[in-house]
């Protein structure tokens, strides 16, 4: 809300500070910026909270764009994913009660944006609601996008429909300022002490020290982030644990393609390494029985578990070092994520051979 911030009577030079999530062209003097901060900052200390950017695509979501009529009904025979019964997507049918139709499962929707044929299919990462719920608790959240203004909103929508969680807090490629980098000076010009990133590529913040690096999420094999047109490639450097079905095993339907060549950096940040105790193959591996019909989209990711995880310790440890430190020293996220990351390698011997 900017409404209460008065700029008329600075000097366009000293106007100079965009920080704001939908005010494109409205700036601010960096004192009015601080002033901004130090108000954001009392505020999330008197609810006990921490700041948390979440990006999109391959973060939170994975997103298929495509023309093809037959998607949705290739998407529903084969994934079988919760349905509001609770029990799978097939009903039997009774005399009384006919089955229902076949319906998307409730981790997936789909829209049209005004300006585009394409029809978007947005798959959640497993334990979303859950993780949205539970962390919005500890931090207040914003969504930083590669993604449009309305593509944005759209996937805002669908998995915070009454606007409990970001309430709004939305930063998209139009407004941001740039189409290959993210920076925490878009939103947090003055103080970043007390921000958190969660984000599949670390290469667009430039490795920022606040950044905790998740395991890019792809459900829809082959597709990647499909907002990454203007990004450069990173080629993976290990294979990703996979969420879906084998891609040998899958006949996909026109629009899925193969490959992007968008495939986001794959290195693992120590720190979710610390959490995570092993990476899950997601390919459905027990024995059918004779005539069963097996789904071939499983999604069996349990990223979001760990995340939880990590950002909850983060939280408890700011605030134990912040009621122990002087009112003068105000612990820093940046340096407690560091601190962690050393502790991985804690006690090992490293040896470099030549090859």
């Amino acid at each position: 809300d900017v409404s209460g911030i008065d700029t008329s009577g600075l000097p366009n030079s000293h106007a100079n500070i965009d920080m704001f999530h939908d005010a494109t062209g409205l700036k601010v003097s960096y004192e009015v910026a601080a002033n901004i901060d130090a108000d954001t900052r009392n505020s999330l200390w008197d609810q006990k909270k921490l700041s948390l950017i979440i990006d999109l695509d391959q973060t939170i979501i994975h997103a298929n764009a495509t023309l093809d009529p037959h998607f949705e009904d290739w998407l529903i025979d084969n994934y079988d994913g919760p349905q509001i019964n609770g029990k799978g997507k097939e009903k039997e049918a009774s005399e009384d009660e006919p089955a229902p139709a076949p319906r998307l499962p409730l981790d997936v929707g789909s829209f049209y944006l005004s300006d585009s044929p394409l029809r978007y299919f947005i798959k959640m990462r497993p334990g979303l609601q859950d993780f949205l719920e539970r962390i919005s608790q500890l931090y207040e959240m914003h969504i930083y996008t590669m993604g449009t203004k309305p593509y944005a909103n759209a996937v805002a929508a669908m998995i915070d429909p009454e606007r409990r969680y970001f309430n709004g807090r939305i930063l998209s490629r139009d407004e941001s300022g740039s189409m290959t980098r993210k920076t925490l000076k878009r939103l947090f010009p003055v103080d970043t002490s007390m921000v958190v990133i969660l984000d599949d590529r670390a290469d667009v913040w430039e490795w920022s020290p606040n950044l905790i690096k998740v395991h890019p999420y792809e459900f829809f094999r082959g597709v990647g982030d499909i907002n990454a047109g203007m990004l450069p490639n990173v080629q993976r450097t290990e294979p990703a644990p996979s969420t879906g079905a084998d891609s040998a095993d899958v006949a996909k339907p026109d629009g899925v393609s193969d490959s992007t060549g968008n495939h986001p950096l794959d290195s693992n940040d120590p720190v979710v390494q610390a959490e995570r105790s092993a990476a899950v193959d997601g390919r459905n591996t027990q024995p059918s029985t004779p005539g069963e019909k097996r789904p071939l989209l499983v999604d069996a990711d349990r990223e979001l578990v760990t995340i939880q995880s990590v950002l909850t310790n983060l939280h408890q440890k700011y605030y134990n070092v912040l009621d122990d430190l002087p009112s003068s020293d105000l612990p820093d996220v940046a340096q407690l994520l560091a601190s962690k990351r050393r502790q991985v390698l804690s006690g090992v011997t490293i040896v470099f051979t030549a090859a």
